[in-house]
């Protein structure tokens, strides 16, 4: 007969390998952590509205390989936030427009602007188009694509325009956690690549 404490171990063994195989089959959402940069104070005083919007054109979160891995995905995305020399912490969950809405506008108040509520006629508003937000499984290589177009509008006119793309790969080892860290490290860096003193300068504001 086993020792009670060997048999005690050999459940939490089974248990927790069920688990971990549990959680690695029903990824309901996508971990992403987005690293804030320094701060600075490019846009002390300014006043900016944010609109973000999805022109995708039907196109899938998802290539064929990927999305059988992430079969259980619900559209939401866990936004953890990340500032320097600190740990990050867990902001709350968002669909696509919100993943972006909520980074790109603390990424303006880390910058020193004030994100306004609502659009105000005269003041200057920044557009964020996604063109491409792709993940797909190539063999055994996670291949992620983010593109989106960014314009800087004053009373339906368009001052200044960006487009930012960005891609990478990582090696699968098992599950989907290569996936998530390459989509999430791509995404902080094309929301960073975003330059904010560039704009205004090209506006003449």
């Amino acid at each position: 007969m086993k020792p009670v404490h060997s048999l005690t171990k050999n459940i939490f063994f089974f248990l927790f390998a069920g688990l971990f195989a549990s959680a690695c089959a029903t990824t309901s959402y996508i971990n992403i952590n987005y690293h804030l940069p320094s701060r600075s104070t490019i846009l002390a005083g300014r006043n900016i509205y944010l609109e973000v919007n999805d022109s995708r054109a039907g196109q899938s979160l998802f290539g064929p390989a990927a999305q059988e891995t992430f079969k259980h995905f619900t559209g939401k995305f866990a936004l953890t936030l990340t500032r320097e020399n600190s740990k990050g912490f867990l902001i709350g969950a968002f669909d696509l427009l919100g993943l972006f809405q909520e980074t790109v506008s603390r990424s303006l108040q880390n910058m020193g602007a004030q994100v306004l509520t609502t659009r105000e006629e005269n003041n200057v508003y920044l557009k964020i188009d996604i063109t491409s937000f792709h993940l797909d499984l190539i063999g055994r290589k996670w291949i992620s694509d983010i593109t989106y177009d960014a314009f800087l509008i004053r009373e339906n006119q368009i001052l200044a325009q960006q487009s930012v793309r960005g891609q990478a790969e990582r090696a699968k080892i098992s599950g989907s956690a290569q996936g998530q860290t390459v989509i999430g490290e791509i995404f902080t860096d094309v929301v960073n690549r975003l330059d904010m003193k560039a704009f205004f300068l090209n506006a003449k504001l």
